[in-house]
């Protein structure tokens, strides 16, 4: 025969299921707020525009260090082609 459940297990239940919910909460705030973060940081240590220069022609591709965050990897490297 099965248990009957009292309303304090009930209760428990819904209390722990509420603190979990909440310290999920925290937790995707807290990620939130660090992507926030690491985008500001990034936008603000990378130029704006490219600078020109005679004979030139300059491009730009972001690749990420690593994935989550999606920052790190912004270095910038010039090289001629065999096109000119």
């Amino acid at each position: 025969m099965p248990r009957k459940r009292s309303t304090d297990d009930g209760d428990e239940l819904l209390a722990r299921l509420g603190s979990l919910t909440a310290q999920a909460r925290e937790r995707a705030e807290l990620q939130r707020t660090q992507v926030e973060l690491a985008i500001a940081l990034q936008r603000g240590m990378l130029p704006r525009d490219l600078p020109t220069a005679p004979g030139l022609h300059l491009a730009v591709r972001y690749a990420p260090a690593c994935y989550g965050l999606n920052v790190g990897g912004d270095w910038y490297d010039a090289f001629p082609l065999p096109d000119g």
